[in-house]
């Protein structure tokens, strides 16, 4: 089975590889988290990385590649980027703007799983202030990241897979706010 790693979009709106391997644009048979977009794989050695990138700040029509298959990437390589002249297409029961989103205090991995194995929360699960959402780790240190809104909020989503590589400000859930 195939690997997913989702690609950082850098503040420029370029997607980078987050792995070394040579980069192809073909569509694999594989199933592709909701939330995410499908860009490509990076095949090194025999494995293969799925890419994707979040679908919540773009369409597959706003995608554009720099880079021509079979090119070897590095860590941080471009391979395209996102034309912001096209909105993204995603419904309001995924991403309404009166949505909220978490992001992550700093680079490392993300884990959304608690040591049984379970989400620590799940579409639809009722935020209270204090309940972890995340943690985050690097170099053996872990950051729980724990909400910090009202009581009135709703989680819809992580906003890619656990134990992705995620960047400082790099969104991570999103949330509602409904009103009292």
């Amino acid at each position: 089975m195939p690997e997913f790693i989702q690609c950082h979009i850098n503040e420029n709106h370029v997607f980078l590889s987050p792995v070394v391997g040579t980069f192809y644009r073909k569509k694999l048979q594989a199933h592709i988290p909701q939330n995410q977009l499908y860009i490509g794989f990076v095949k090194r050695l025999d494995q293969i990385i799925l890419l994707t990138i979040d679908k919540s700040v773009c369409s597959e029509h706003s995608v554009r590649y720099d880079i021509p298959d079979g090119t070897w990437l590095n860590v941080g390589d471009i391979i395209g980027h996102i034309d912001l002249s096209i909105k993204p297409e995603v419904s309001d029961s995924i991403l309404p703007s009166d949505n909220l989103v978490i992001v992550s205090p700093a680079d490392g991995f993300i884990i959304q799983n608690d040591l049984s194995g379970k989400p620590f929360k799940t579409t639809g699960d009722t935020l209270h202030p204090g309940d972890i959402i995340a943690i985050v780790e690097f170099m053996k240190v872990r950051i729980e990241l724990s909400f910090d809104g009202p009581d009135n909020c709703t989680f819809i989503h992580y906003t890619g897979h656990s134990q992705r590589p995620v960047k400082r400000g790099e969104s991570i859930a999103i949330y509602k706010v409904f009103p009292e």
